[in-house]
């Protein structure tokens, strides 16, 4: 099993737009987009840094978080995040949890094969963080 966190899971993607169009390691399909480009509201601070909640994505609420690193969590609870970009998969299905910044909906959770991958930092996100981490590990188990 592989853990991306934060660029971690950025770079595990095709591409992104950090300092124009990169290629990134194309483990997951999809693009890493900047959120400037998605929240056109200057009230909304980029980076987006402090604590926000996860949720399970909108387009498929009935998503079972069971067999991933947040069967251990409820939906709702506060992650610590630090990031201008976030990632976009090309197939919605591997999205696990989305968070809301400044009323757009992105990626904060994904798994895809071998691969879990979060937006925001478990390391950095108390007790939620720490079951998430746990509920890695357990896989490596396995």
């Amino acid at each position: 099993p592989i853990l991306g966190i934060c660029l971690g899971m950025q770079l595990l993607f095709s591409e992104s737009e950090e300092f124009g169009i990169t290629e990134g390691i194309n483990l997951i399909p999809g693009k890493v987009i900047s959120l400037n480009k998605r929240i056109n509201n200057n009230k909304i601070k980029i980076p987006h840094i402090g604590w926000n909640k996860i949720l399970r994505p909108s387009y498929n609420q009935g998503r079972d978080w069971s067999k991933t690193v947040l069967k251990s969590v409820d939906e709702l609870n506060d992650v610590y995040f630090i990031h201008s970009f976030y990632a976009a998969p090309e197939d919605n299905n591997i999205t696990i949890a989305t968070s809301s910044y400044g009323g757009f909906e992105f990626c904060t959770a994904v798994k895809y094969n071998n691969i879990t991958a979060t937006q925001f930092h478990p390391e950095k996100s108390g007790e939620t963080g720490l079951k998430i981490l746990e509920d890695f590990c357990k896989q490596l188990d396995k």
